[in-house]
Order: C-alpha cells, then sequence, then structure tokens
C-alpha cells in the first residue's frame, strides 16, 4: 500500500505545475471581493472548457490504430494484450507510470493548460488567480478503477483500457490556495480495423449534429422532447423547472419501451457502422444518463436576465398604486396558500407584452445554438417543435459498447452527447402557457418566503404606503441571525445588505441558504436570484449590490432600518439613491418602487430620522 500511494504522488507530481501563495490578512469586504458567486462562475467556466476541449482535442484520441500507436508505450496492442485481466496491483509501478504518461498525451494535457490559462487574463478572474503559476494542477488517477481487456477474431482486434481521473484545478480562495476536481472516464479503443476508427471518428465529430438533423420520425420524437411523455405524475407547470430527474428515468429505466434506444442504435449503425454490419453496438450499463445541458438556451434564461432599470422593457410596478401594492404583497407578505397569488402573478406579470419580449431573447438564443451544429435547419425552424421549444441543449449519455459475445468481454466506447430541443407540448398555446408559469411560480414564491422565514401573522399599518408601513417582516430565526456585519458603522450599506438579501454575502454562510431555496423552487442554482436596491448616478445607471447609505441600522433583534440623511449627495457624478428594489428568481423578474417605504412624509433629506424597513419579528 505504501509503494501505491508512493505512486500515486509521483504520478501527480509528474502532471503538476507550481503555485506561489500570496498571504492576504486583510479581509475587509471592500477588499476581499472573493465572493462565492464569482468562485462559481470561475468553475462553470472550467468545466465548459474542459468539455470543449474533450470534443476538440480529445475523442479523435480514443480509438487508434498500430500506426497511431508508435509512441505509446502502454497504449498498443502488444501490451494491452500482455496485461488484459490484470488488475493495477498486478502490472506494477514502471508499466503504470508508462501508463500514466499516454494517457496525458492522449488527453492532450498540454493544450488543456494553455486554454485554463486564458482565463488569467480576464480581469475578473484575476484576483483568484494572479496567485498561481498555472490552472492546471496535475491529474490523479483512480488506480482501482482500472480495466483492461482484449479480444482477437478474424475479423478484426480489439483492446480496451478504461480508467477513471480527475483533472485537479488550482485557484486563489478565500484564505488560501483552493482545488477544483474534475473527474471522468477514460476509455481508450485499439483496434487494427481501419473502418472501425473512420466509423467512430466521424460519429464522435458529428452525432449531435446528425441525429438531431433527422427527419425519420423516430428520431424526431427523441431529438425533440415533450414534458408530457416524461412527467409520469407530476404536473403540467412542473415541466417549466429542473427535469433532470425525469430525464434520467426517461433514459434509464424507459428507454427500452420509449424507443429511444432503439432509434438511437439504429440511427448510430446506419449512418457510421454500416460498413461493420455484424457489429452488435449496445447500451451495456442499466444507467446511461450523465446528465443535461439544458438552460444556457431556455426561456428560463431568457426571462431571468438582468435588464437595466432605464431599459423601457424591464417590468416595473410602483407601491403608490394598486397593482404595485397587489404585486409586492403577493411576493413579499401574503400567504400563498391562503390567498391566490397564480391568479395575480398572471394578471400583473405573466402577460402576452412580457412574453413577446421573452420569446424574442429566446429565439435569439436559439439562433446561436443551431449555429453550432453542423446542418441546415431553416425549415427546422419553421416547424411546431421549434416554435413549441422552451430550452434547447445537450443530453450526455454513457454506456454505449461493442458486444462481443458470451465468451468474451464488453467492449466500452466514450461516452456521446446529443442535441435536443424540449418543449411541454405541442398543444400548448400562449394561454395555457401563461397560466402553467404563474402556476409554477408559486412555488417560487413559497420557497422563498420559507427560507427567509415570511411572517404571515405580522399586523401591517392598514394605510399602505403610509409614513408607518413596512416592506416585509420575518421571523427571527437561525436564518435572520446571520444577516449580520462585523463592522457595521463602516462596512453598513446597501451594497453588503443586497449581497446578503441575494445570499451571496461573503462574510456569512448564507450559501446553504441559497442551495436551499432553489431546490425547494425546482429552479437550477445555475440561474439568478436577486435582492437588492437600485443606484444611479450621472454617468449611468446600476442594477443593484452598489454602496449606499440607506441600511445604516441593523439589530438581529428588530430588524432593519434605513438612514434618511444624505440620501441624495448633490456633487456631480456620484451615486443618488433610488427607493427601488429589484428581485429575481426563476420567472420573476422586476423593479418595484417602495415611495414612503423609503421615504418618510417629513422629506427624503431630514436629518437623522430611521425608518423600519424589514421587522424581525
Amino acid at each position: 500500500m505504501k509503494k501505491l500511494l508512493s505512486l500515486l504522488g509521483a504520478i501527480t507530481l509528474v502532471a503538476s505545475s507550481s503555485a506561489t501563495v500570496v498571504a492576504c490578512g486583510d479581509t475587509k469586504p471592500e477588499k476581499n471581493k472573493i465572493t462565492n458567486d464569482l468562485i462559481k462562475k470561475f468553475e462553470k467556466e472550467v468545466n465548459k472548457i474542459f468539455a470543449e476541449h474533450l470534443e476538440e482535442n480529445v475523442y479523435q484520441n480514443l480509438i487508434n490504430l498500430p500506426a497511431t500507436e508508435i509512441n505509446n508505450k502502454f497504449l498498443n496492442k502488444e501490451t494491452i494484450n500482455k496485461y488484459q485481466g490484470k488488475s493495477f496491483d498486478q502490472i506494477g509501478e514502471y508499466q503504470l507510470n508508462q501508463l500514466s504518461s499516454d494517457i496525458i498525451r492522449v488527453l492532450d494535457i498540454e493544450n488543456l493548460e494553455k486554454s485554463l490559462n486564458k482565463l488569467k487574463s480576464i480581469n475578473e478572474y484575476k484576483i483568484i488567480l494572479n496567485d498561481v503559476n498555472s490552472l492546471y494542477k496535475g491529474i490523479v488517477f483512480d488506480w482501482s478503477t482500472l480495466k483492461i481487456n482484449s479480444n482477437n477474431s478474424q475479423e478484426m482486434y480489439l483492446g480496451n483500457v478504461v480508467l477513471d481521473y480527475k483533472i485537479e484545478i488550482q485557484y486563489k480562495g478565500k484564505k488560501e490556495i483552493e482545488t477544483l476536481s474534475i473527474g471522468d472516464t477514460l476509455k481508450y479503443t485499439s483496434t487494427d480495423n481501419d473502418a472501425l476508427k473512420t466509423s467512430a471518428d466521424t460519429f464522435y465529430r458529428n452525432i449531435a449534429s446528425d441525429y438531431f438533423a433527422s427527419k425519420k420520425q423516430d428520431d424526431v420524437k427523441q431529438t425533440n422532447l415533450k414534458w408530457k411523455d416524461i412527467m409520469g405524475s407530476k404536473k403540467v407547470s412542473d415541466g417549466y423547472g429542473k427535469i433532470d430527474r425525469e430525464l434520467a428515468n426517461y433514459y434509464n429505466l424507459d428507454r427500452k419501451n420509449n424507443g429511444f434506444e432503439k432509434s438511437i442504435i439504429s440511427f448510430v449503425k446506419s449512418k457510421y457502422f454500416y460498413v461493420l454490419d455484424s457489429l452488435s453496438i449496445v447500451f451495456e450499463e442499466e444507467s446511461i444518463f450523465k446528465g443535461a445541458e439544458l438552460n444556457e438556451t431556455s426561456l428560463l434564461t431568457s426571462t431571468n436576465k438582468v435588464k437595466s432599470g432605464i431599459n423601457e422593457e424591464a417590468t416595473k410596478y410602483d407601491y403608490s398604486d394598486l397593482n404595485g401594492q397587489v404585486m409586492m404583497k403577493t411576493i413579499f407578505r401574503n400567504n400563498p396558500e391562503t390567498t391566490n397569488p397564480k391568479q395575480a402573478l398572471r394578471n400583473l406579470y405573466f402577460q402576452k407584452k412580457n412574453k413577446d419580449i421573452w420569446d424574442r431573447d429566446f429565439n435569439l438564443l436559439k439562433e446561436d445554438f443551431l449555429k453550432t451544429l453542423n446542418g441546415n435547419f431553416v425549415d427546422y425552424k419553421n416547424s411546431a417543435e421549434y416554435k413549441s421549444s422552451i430550452a434547447m441543449g445537450y443530453i450526455n449519455l454513457k454506456g454505449l459498447s461493442i458486444n462481443l459475445g458470451s465468451n468474451a468481454y464488453v467492449h466500452e466506447l466514450p461516452d456521446f452527447k446529443i442535441a435536443v430541443n424540449y418543449m411541454i407540448d405541442l398543444s400548448e398555446n400562449e394561454d395555457k402557457t401563461l397560466d402553467d408559469m404563474s402556476e409554477f411560480s408559486v412555488k417560487t414564491i413559497k420557497a422563498f418566503h420559507e427560507t427567509f422565514g415570511v411572517d404571515y401573522d405580522y399586523e401591517y399599518v392598514p394605510e399602505a404606503n403610509s409614513d408607518d408601513d413596512i416592506f416585509m417582516a420575518l421571523k427571527r430565526s437561525e436564518f435572520t441571525n446571520k444577516l449580520r456585519f462585523d463592522s457595521f458603522e463602516t462596512y453598513g450599506s446597501s451594497k453588503s445588505m443586497s449581497y446578503q438579501l441575494s445570499l451571496t454575502n461573503e462574510l456569512t454562510n448564507l450559501e446553504s441558504y441559497r442551495e436551499s431555496m432553489f431546490d425547494l423552487a425546482n429552479l437550477s442554482s445555475d440561474t439568478m436570484f436577486q435582492f437588492s436596491q437600485r443606484r444611479t448616478d450621472l454617468n449611468g445607471e446600476y442594477n443593484f449590490l452598489e454602496g449606499s447609505n440607506y441600511f445604516k441600522h441593523y439589530d438581529e433583534q428588530k430588524g432593519i432600518s434605513i438612514s434618511r440623511n444624505n440620501i441624495f449627495p448633490m456633487s456631480p457624478g456620484v451615486a443618488y439613491q433610488t427607493s427601488t428594489i429589484y428581485w429575481s428568481f426563476g420567472y420573476l423578474n422586476f423593479y418595484i418602487n417602495l415611495n414612503n417605504l423609503f421615504y418618510s412624509a417629513l422629506g427624503p433629506t431630514t436629518m437623522g430620522l430611521k425608518k423600519d424597513l424589514i421587522v424581525f419579528s
């Protein structure tokens, strides 16, 4: 075991780059800008780079002929045959080092490192990347997963090496250098059959585009997924949220009954492996669904994106009128179980004028997605399927194999992905869509209320928008105790409070509440939640998370109040603070002017006066 640990350490060091750590003792919020949001965005970008690297630089290296294995020390016919059927502890340190060197070359780690290091030139990431010489830290192999098999027949030779590994990425965390690990499985094929090599290379380059472009009805059904075909006992409106569980059931449990396995296998064999008609290509694994990439090109993304408060297309309300009061109470005060939030949202938010804007923006996303595929999709853009779409993207699949017969091993082929269009159903009209989106968004409100602890029993003053009125009431809880500032008089501002109300503050542990809230709402945490104050200045307009002196008073027993002094500084170019709150979660995305909830009847510049905003009851 000691020998094995030594070996693993040596392999990691061979493939590593060094890191220079710079101590950071100042953790004041205005200097320490490493936030959870920044790190999550960085991790998402790294995963995207790795996925693109596999597609562009690696897949063509995973199936090789003797002529292309000349430089391989282990990944070649002779060595694979020699060690077939043996476990890692039967192979020896020298040979495992040779295997690791071959894998590093097959994975083209040199190019991966170059692609990752391009992030160092992006200003946003410099605070977390300037202290590392290279993002790539190393590769770690899980030798216990190593499988080596081979088969010689009159038709062809096949060798298979399968091994789990992790790529380690380093960056500057909030206190020290941290490591991000990206796991995957190498599935390498050695063969002497030119036709197999050519067919497989064409398959991995083109399967996503070709399958999506197929006009065969069995294939069209699979590349144009309908929620009503996978929803099971769920509601129609649930199709507007996360659907990973239903997709897993569709591809893992139901694929033989729903026609997917027959469709994809038939397409792959007839399109790519037709010269090897006797080859048995199957899904051997019970679980073939790896995950879905459906958020980037979606109606949710087009709805959830930030729009400037001065943009005419931004949805805005004013608490001084009845519609604004109904909307504010629906989102921030009323019990969804005893009121009718679905109807309020349908009347005031999920309207045709808003849907037209979301559809226009979503159509641009769909156009961009189709440009990433090879093929002519002009006719498809006129189809009912395309017009009914609420998301487009990829389904990642694994387990495709060559079955060599009862007395041989199952030869594992590399993972792949297919392009899909996702919709609720072809029969959905606009009114029904808006009704369903309203119903789904009630769950969004419930998740927000449960997470923040909205107090439904608080007695608000009868006169809305009066000087004694407040914004909302939260029950005192562990959550409200976390809404604090360590040095409040110095750093208390709407920027600090907005980060906390948006559950992304770097000084308090609110990230777990954010994740829980997204789970309750059945929404992907890749989308946005913002709860903050709008700010403008003479040079432009900023949507949220900017500095001011509003949230100057905080008491964990009483709540949050605002300072009335210096609300409107007069110097040119400095911030003009507004009484507007920006709130975005799921399909709900709007501004609301709270008027006298920020300003008293005595005037906005009344010195020293405090106004209750959020009460802890």
